[in-house]
């Protein structure tokens, strides 16, 4: 249920830069007699030192790979991304919709004629609006991809970049930590001037260079009106006014637990990640 409760008049539109955090109450259900071990050895730990402070999975999209799109856009290969955006897929998939990305997956040589378009528009899903602009575009338009991307709204558009920004950010952190490396208080978001520590630098290179993009095409993204900066993100979530009740029987999953949370996280920072690292081992 949502309740609406108005607390008062601000003389400008609110900005995400005004929050100054997030108060969640959460119910973890169908926990068995080891996931509730789990949790009660690793709530100490959360309450002095947080978690890493890993970007979630809803960052990166309804299939999980907007971070690709947004990879293949850095690259200006935008066939790739335009591609990458039209194949992509939800974990519940309608029928109709499987079809369209069988098509699509099926037909790629012929992506970006007018007859190709064509065929694809007319079993389109009609509340897939932004692909209904891309394939009018390439009807009109054969071969203009990077036209065709440009049809796609702009907030879209940097949110696949900033996508990117955040998987590198998740990399580098998981091979900090997998490595054993000096985890410093916090990371910078990678952008053609990003600074980082010499060992740092060594993996975000490794990274980049696996996914064949330079810091020149970050720097190259003005020429399609975009600019990505070097922000810092904390490395580690400190989870504030921790309060648990757990092992109590869970109503609706017979012979299984719950544990109810409440929290609060400072902005920026996922409740799904603070949840899923009650449940396993920390480093």
């Amino acid at each position: 249920d949502l309740t609406l409760t108005h607390e008062g008049d601000y003389a400008e539109n609110l900005h995400h830069k005004d929050s100054l955090g997030n108060f969640f109450e959460i119910v973890v259900r169908d926990l068995n007699h080891e996931e509730l071990t789990l949790f009660q050895k690793n709530e100490q730990q959360m309450k002095e030192k947080g978690v890493f402070n890993f970007f979630d999975s809803q960052r990166f999209g309804y299939a999980g790979n907007s971070h690709i799109t947004g990879m293949h856009a850095i690259r200006k290969d935008y066939r790739s991304a335009l591609l990458t955006i039209l194949t992509s897929l939800p974990e519940n998939i309608k029928p109709e919709l499987k079809t369209f990305h069988d098509f699509i997956n099926d037909t790629e040589k012929d992506f970006g004629t007018k007859q190709h378009a064509e065929n694809a528009l007319s079993i389109l899903p009609q509340y897939l609006k932004e692909e209904q602009r891309i394939l009018k575009y390439i009807k009109k338009n054969p071969a203009d991809f990077r036209g065709a991307y440009a049809c796609i709204s702009r907030r879209l558009r940097f949110l696949y970049l900033t996508s990117f920004q955040s998987f590198v950010f998740n990399r580098t952190l998981e091979l900090l930590i997998s490595n054993h490396t000096h985890i410093p208080e916090e990371l910078c978001l990678i952008a053609e001037h990003a600074s980082y520590q010499p060992e740092i630098e060594h993996i975000v290179e490794s990274i980049l260079e696996e996914y064949h993009i330079s810091r020149q095409d970050f720097g190259n993204l003005k020429d399609d009106g975009f600019r990505l900066d070097p922000c810092l993100r904390k490395t580690r979530c400190m989870v504030k006014n921790l309060a648990t009740e757990a092992g109590a029987p869970d109503e609706f999953f017979e012979g299984k637990y719950k544990i109810k949370l409440s929290f609060s996280l400072e902005p920026g920072m996922y409740a799904t990640n603070v949840v899923k690292s009650f449940f396993y081992l920390q480093p």
